[in-house]
């Protein structure tokens, strides 16, 4: 068994703490690492997933110095945008927090002049944003016959969610079941094929929705299935018969009628 050099145990570390969800949060950037920004300095960071909050601790070198500037900046689609400039005035470290974009690659920390010679950042974190998304707005199933079935799937992707469920709501035919796909346990990120079957046994406008959610984060997706009533009884027509299942209020009328 290869021995684990400090190197690759510190790699390991970085990469569980940021994968992991920690203490009930999931971060794409954690680094407890203290970074001192000399003047005109500056120290980027990498983010591993989409963004939400950005925290920090700063301080100044000295409570004789001037307040410090400090400019923090994010990378979305390769450009810098400014989030803040803020001035540092404690020697012992004081706490800040701010929205990133969602799609911000990298966070940036510089040194702005006037100010102290130094000063010194750590514990900085990005927490991965919360969210719940389908890959289908809507799941259409066409026009099918009497007693046709059909499936459809969607894919849904978590991130950083708690406990999801999977529900069909407003299913008043019945006729749309999910085949495949259920509960979500809270997880940073992954992603569920779900697929939901539609049995008409009826004709008319059937819908439904299924809802996604765990509470906080969710998404609708609208479900929509048509069966045209093309069925008669008459003798001699080229129309599809009906089940007969369906054709039995008919068949007692007729009855009624005839007897």
């Amino acid at each position: 068994m290869k021995k684990l050099t400090i190197k690759r145990v510190i790699l390991l570390a970085c990469i569980f703490c940021v994968m992991q969800n920690m203490q009930g949060e999931c971060y794409v950037l954690n680094d407890a690492t203290t970074r001192e920004l000399s003047l005109w300095s500056s120290y980027e960071y990498a983010i591993l997933g989409p963004a939400n909050k950005l925290s920090f601790t700063a301080k100044k070198s000295s409570k004789f110095a001037l307040n410090a500037g400090l400019k923090i900046e994010q990378n979305i689609n390769g450009s810098w945008s400014e989030v803040d400039n803020i001035s540092i005035s404690s020697t012992s470290g004081e706490s800040h927090e701010f929205s990133l974009n969602q799609n911000a690659t990298a966070v940036k920390f510089s040194h702005v002049s006037p100010g102290s010679l130094s000063k010194y950042i750590w514990n900085v974190k990005v927490t991965r944003a919360k969210f719940i998304t389908s890959s289908a707005s809507q799941l259409s199933y066409g026009t099918l016959k009497v007693e046709q079935e059909l499936e459809k799937e969607t894919t849904i992707t978590y991130s950083n969610v708690g406990n999801a469920t999977l529900q069909l709501n407003a299913n008043t035919s019945g006729y749309f079941s999910i085949t495949q796909g259920g509960t979500q346990g809270a997880i940073c990120s992954a992603t569920q094929t779900v697929k939901i079957k539609y049995a008409p046994l009826l004709a008319g406008t059937h819908t439904a929705v299924l809802n996604v959610s765990d509470g906080v984060s969710s998404v609708a997706v609208p479900l929509k299935g048509v069966v045209l009533n093309t069925c008669k009884l008459l003798i001699g027509t080229s129309l599809q018969l009906c089940p007969l299942k369906q054709n039995i209020p008919t068949l007692l009328w007729l009855l009624q009628v005839y007897l």
